[in-house]
Order: structure tokens, then sequence, then C-alpha cells
């Protein structure tokens, strides 16, 4: 079992915030989420962001493993809005901001919609520095200098299962530190795209709140989720690391048990 919490740190460039309406959702005061109509371009392209120098370049592969996963599961089962989910992995340049925006001008040249980056502070810093005015989503692993008070940023040990699941990506992988986080990160910004109907970054920003909603219906997988939203209007996604719960005031999500 995965026992630990852990926080993911949600901004982005321009991001719209909330989009919550004033009504509430079956007589609660939890007032239900909307997102606005965006359109993207139809595919889904999602950058993962490491640092491949500093302290944490020791968890870039799992990371990029994580993230990996991720997308392969979701194209298995038909991918977004019809078309397989495209990933590249670019370094972060974690306290070298040359390198980071050398590495955003090329991910955004290929389109991109969503950045995966990692519990580093200076390398969220650096990108969502570099996605002002974009419309270029960045979801950062929360680090204990960033997360909301109160957040566990304990990192998520992953179980034999998902150990396994990840070396099917990387057989060489010998570290899993915040390769669940990433995962999750992951498969939430894909959730958050198919709850807008929209691969535009901004509207997965708003999205990520959409799926988090507590008067939605709990699922704890994509597929599970997106069988929901078939039918039902409204979704409360349960990563493997726990309960997403969305604070639009600090733009952190928090997965806790």
């Amino acid at each position: 079992m995965l026992t630990t919490r852990i926080a993911v740190a949600l901004a982005t460039a321009g991001l719209i915030a909330a989009g919550l309406t004033a009504c509430s959702a079956g007589g609660t005061t939890d007032p239900a989420p909307t997102v606005s109509a965006i359109p993207g371009d139809g595919v889904l392209r999602i950058a993962d962001f490491t640092p491949l120098t500093g302290d944490f370049a020791k968890y870039a592969a799992a990371q990029s493993a994580g993230v990996d996963l991720a997308v392969r599961e979701v194209n298995d089962q038909g991918g977004f809005n019809g078309k397989p989910i495209s990933v590249i992995h670019r370094n972060a340049g974690d306290a070298n901001e040359a390198t980071a925006a050398a590495s955003f001008k090329d991910a955004v040249a290929k389109g991109i919609d969503v950045i995966i980056a990692p519990a580093s502070t200076s390398a969220a810093a650096a990108l969502l520095k570099l996605a002002a005015g974009t419309s270029v989503a960045v979801v950062a692993i929360a680090s204990k200098d960033n997360a909301a008070p109160g957040a566990n940023t304990s990192t998520v040990k992953a179980d034999d299962a998902f150990t396994k699941r990840l070396k099917q990506i990387d057989p060489s992988l010998s570290d899993t530190t915040y390769g669940v986080e990433a995962y999750d990160a992951t498969v939430a910004s894909i959730l958050a795209a198919t709850f807008a109907k929209s691969d535009n970054g901004q509207a997965v920003s708003q999205g990520l709140v959409a799926i988090s909603y507590k008067n939605g219906i709990s699922c704890s997988s994509f597929g599970a989720c997106a069988d929901v939203l078939k039918t039902q209007p409204f979704i409360d996604y349960v990563g493997l690391s726990g309960q997403i719960t969305y604070t639009p005031t600090t733009a952190v999500i928090s997965f806790s048990r």
C-alpha cells in the first residue's frame, strides 16, 4: 500500500482562478467547479522537466518513468480526444535559468500544453517565470518550501507492484523516489483535460480544480474516472497517493489518505 501523503503544487502562467461557481451542489456549501471554453488543437502534449544536474538529478529517472507510465497506460485506453498523448523529456536546469529557458523554448516550439516539474523550488520557479504569458500549465511536485501549510511532503514509497510497472518503462531504475508523484500529477493533468474537453494549458489548470470536487463521484484510476465522466458531471479523483485537495489561493494540490 502507498501509505504516505504528498503535495503537488500547480501553477500556470495566466492561470484563470479556480473557476468556481457561486451556486452550491446538492444543498452543500461546496461550490460546483466549472471551466472556461478554451479550445486547444486536439492533441495533448506533456513535457517532463527534470534537472539533469544538482541535488534532484538522482530523481530524474523515476520522475520520467512515472510520466511515461501514465501516458502509456492512458494511450492504451484510447489517449485523449481519441488521439495518442505525446510526451517529451527536457532538462529543467536546476538553479540554471539559462538551461531551463533553452529547454522551455524548445518544448513550446513543439506545442506542449503541460509541464510536469520536479520538487525543486528553484526549477519550478524558473519554469513558472518562463511560462508567464503563455498557455502552458506547469504542474510542480511541491517541496517543503512551497507546499501548503500542513501538507505532508514526505516522498511516497512505491510498493512492489508499482515498482514493477515503473521498471517496465525503465528496467535500469534503482531509485523510485518521485515516480509515484509524477505518475499522479500526469494522470490528474490528463483527467483535467478530459473534464475540460480541451488540451489548452489554461483549461487543464481549471480542470485540475474540477476533478477534485468533493461532491463528485470518487474514482481512483484514469479509466474509472473517464467512464464516470461519460454519464456524470463531476468526479473526485483519488490518486495512488490519496485523495486530491486543491487550494485555489495557494495553487496547491495535496494527496491525503
